[in-house]
């Protein structure tokens, strides 16, 4: 267990949706947390942050290894790497070279300025967390789908095909992360993430745009890939904590699938979104769009063995869209 109290900690990418979660409850326990941050959503749209009179926060890109040992990263006892350049299926399918380049240059320089202190003897961080995801997951993974099904040191490495160029720039981190002159990495591997503080803008993921769409009156609505696709989605709040949790307790090299017992159908999202924003609506399948996974569930055994809190007491689905749309709503006004 550590003690947060006056412990130095690293946020990189700590102004997004997960990171900013991440970084309030640092705050409460007591830790001394710098946030580097772009603070651009995907390289191009502006972050509204209020950063938290307690942090310290350096705009700065990760894919810059120079600017990283500037600012010392390497004098933090914990480290999170949340930094990503996130987007939805259209995106994804769009711009995979993107998605891949973008992705991979801020684990590269993330690895260099860390590796390169290290080999110099001049690295104090004792904690390394990276953020990676289920999308470094083929198509034909079982379900539920066990964290050593896709191993980063020795593969397979075969992203479902809608996630690919990220799915491969995430598990190119894994690798480099699992090879840092720090004694314990760990590295977390979330399920689709929603919640306030999410990303409402062009290419977005499939729970605000869906919050949009319906609000916006599209009726009927149409369902891509017909609807009936299966989503495992985590609260960002909860999210947060099980990171805390696995910077707490997981052993050097743990792999661990961040996720909830609740999965939805893409049809049931939509119903519950409608449901609160209080927007009837019929429902159309649309199977020129893409669909992605048939059915994504991440298996939880590892994560309830080291008793992570969103296994047991997580924020159920209608009530997180509940309060996404609130939120969402409050941006508006």
């Amino acid at each position: 267990m550590i003690d947060w109290k006056d412990t130095s900690v690293l946020v990189i990418g700590g102004a997004g949706m997960l990171g900013s979660h991440l970084v309030s409850l640092l705050v409460e326990r007591g830790a001394k947390v710098t946030v580097f941050d772009l603070l651009l959503r995907a390289g191009r749209e502006p972050i509204a942050w209020e950063t938290p009179s307690e942090v310290a926060c350096i705009q700065d890109d990760a894919g810059d290894s120079d600017e990283l040992l500037e600012v010392g990263i390497g004098r933090f006892t914990v480290i999170f790497n949340l930094a990503a350049n996130v987007a939805g299926i259209v995106h994804n399918l769009s711009s995979p070279a993107e998605m891949l380049a973008d992705n991979l240059d801020i684990k590269l320089g993330v690895y260099k300025a860390l590796s390169r202190l290290g080999n110099r003897g001049h690295l104090e961080t004792e904690i390394f967390v990276d953020v990676s995801s289920v999308c470094v997951t083929p198509a034909e993974a079982p379900i539920p789908t066990p964290e050593s099904f896709v191993d980063p040191l020795k593969g397979p490495w075969s992203p479902e095909s809608s996630n690919f160029g990220y799915g491969i720039a995430k598990l190119c981190g894994e690798f480099l992360s699992l090879h840092l002159p720090i004694p314990r990495v760990v590295i977390a591997r979330p399920s689709n993430l929603y919640g306030p503080r999410d990303y409402f803008g062009p290419g977005c993921h499939v729970i605000p745009g869906l919050i949009q769409r319906i609000a916006g009156g599209e009726n009927p609505l149409k369902l891509w890939g017909g609807g009936q696709q299966m989503r495992t989605f985590v609260y960002a709040a909860d999210a947060a904590l099980a990171l805390l949790e696995l910077a707490e307790r997981a052993a050097h090299k743990t792999i661990c699938n961040i996720g909830v017992p609740e999965e939805v159908s893409i049809h049931m999202l939509a119903v519950l979104i409608s449901e609160a924003l209080k927007v009837p609506v019929s429902f159309e399948a649309d199977a020129t769009q893409p669909r992605g996974y048939w059915r994504r569930v991440p298996d939880l055994t590892l994560a309830r063995s080291l008793n992570l809190t969103c296994t047991t007491d997580w924020v159920g689905l209608l009530d997180g869209i509940q309060r996404t749309v609130a939120w969402w709503r409050a941006q508006r006004a």
